[in-house]
């Protein structure tokens, strides 16, 4: 499956999301930074739109060629991070609904459940509006939309001993 389809999924179809968890790292890994790329489109849009400031004779510049690309790669291993946390809240979530999953499970699950609250928040940015308690709203809203994603992955089997 494409990163278009999966991106378009991890907004709406959380039982397509649970069976993600079985990709190889590398599909969630470059998801996240398509979604961040994404991310930072919105970023752009409005630092373009924002009213520059003159700067005094002399005064060095960073060249926006070069602050686009680092803004892009510190916010991504921001993410990366953020996904890792959550993963490990994921693993509690799995052991009180007594789910099948490993770590990498969950990190996968993760990259897919930060989705909606990033670009979501981005948007928001994007309009200057920046809600109370953001943070929190944000690790609340990434929590829920991993639990409802491990909701969906089925009990293992109990096997018949005889």
């Amino acid at each position: 499956m494409n990163i278009g389809k999966q991106f378009i999924y991890s907004f709406y179809h959380l039982k397509r999301v649970s069976t993600f968890r079985i990709q190889k790292i590398g599909k969630p890994i470059g998801y996240l930074f398509f979604v961040m790329a994404i991310t930072m489109l919105f970023n752009i849009i409005q630092f373009l739109n924002s009213p520059q400031q003159v700067n005094v004779v002399g005064e060095n510049q960073f060249p926006l060629a070069l602050w686009i690309p680092l803004l892009y790669l510190f916010t991504t291993a921001l993410k990366f991070i953020g996904v890792s946390f959550l993963a490990t809240v994921g693993l509690f979530i799995k052991e009180i609904m007594k789910k099948p999953l490993q770590y990498k499970h969950t990190w996968t699950l993760s990259a897919y459940a930060v989705t909606t609250p990033t670009l979501l928040f981005a948007i928001l940015e994007a309009f200057s509006w920046q809600p109370p308690f953001a943070w929190l709203l944000y690790w609340v809203l990434a929590i829920g939309y991993l639990y409802l994603i491990i909701r969906y992955i089925p009990k293992p089997k109990k096997r018949n001993t005889k």
